[in-house]
C-alpha cells in the first residue's frame, strides 16, 4: 500500500516531469509506431502517457522493481518497491501494456527474436549497465526505429552520457536532445 508520503513524492514527479513525458507520445504518434519498450517504469508515469497519448498497439514495460540502494525515491526497502509496483501496475491496468517484473538482461533474454519499434531506456544507470542496454536493444530496434534514453548530460550520471555519446560515435547517429534530460538517436544502421 502506497503511503501519503510516497503518493505526494508521485505527484511530485509526475508534475516535475510533464516536459520529459512529451517526447516519446510525440515520436511514436508522428512517426506512427506500434510496438515499443520502456527499461525501468518506476511509478509509471512516462508509460502511462505514452500509452493515453498514441495509438500504440502494445508497449513492453520492464523493470524488477528490486531495491538497489537504500532510500531512492523515499523507500527504504523491498516492500516499498513491492508497494510502487502495485501502483504502476494499477495506473497501468490497459489491454495494450504489458510487464516484465525483471531486470533488463533478463527481459531481452525473452525478446530477442521479436522486432520494435523503439526503446526508451531509464533504467539501472550505471556505465555499464546502460552500455548493454545499448547494444542489446538495439538489436531489437528496426532500422527506422528510434532508441531513446533519459538523463542525458544530467550532472548526476556522466557516465551514462559518456556510454551514450561512445554508442552513437560507433553507429554514426546524431543525439537528439530534448527536454529534461532526454534524448534519442535514429536508428539508421
Amino acid at each position: 500500500m502506497i503511503d501519503n508520503r510516497l503518493l505526494e513524492v508521485i505527484n511530485k514527479t509526475d508534475i516535475g516531469c510533464l516536459p520529459y513525458y512529451g517526447m516519446m507520445p510525440s515520436l511514436i504518434r508522428e512517426r506512427d509506431y506500434k510496438f515499443g519498450i520502456e527499461i525501468g517504469v518506476l511509478m509509471g508515469g512516462h508509460a502511462k502517457a505514452m500509452l493515453d497519448n498514441t495509438n500504440l498497439s502494445l508497449l513492453i514495460g520492464i523493470d524488477p522493481y528490486k531495491m538497489y540502494e537504500q532510500d531512492i525515491w523515499g523507500v527504504e526497502d523491498q516492500e516499498g518497491f513491492d508497494n510502487i509496483y502495485e501502483f504502476a501496475m494499477g495506473r497501468l491496468d490497459h489491454e495494450r501494456y504489458e510487464h516484465l517484473r525483471m531486470t533488463s538482461d533478463e527481459a531481452y533474454s525473452l525478446l530477442f527474436d521479436d522486432e520494435y519499434d523503439f526503446v526508451f531506456i531509464d533504467g539501472l544507470h550505471t556505465y555499464g549497465q546502460i552500455k548493454k542496454d545499448l547494444d542489446n536493444y538495439s538489436k531489437i530496434i528496426r532500422k527506422g526505429g528510434v532508441i531513446a534514453c533519459h538523463d542525458y548530460n544530467h550532472e548526476s550520471f556522466p557516465l551514462l552520457t559518456n556510454a551514450i555519446d561512445e554508442f552513437a560515435g560507433r553507429h554514426n547517429t546524431k543525439v537528439n536532445v530534448y527536454e529534461f534530460h532526454t534524448i534519442y538517436m535514429d536508428k539508421t544502421w
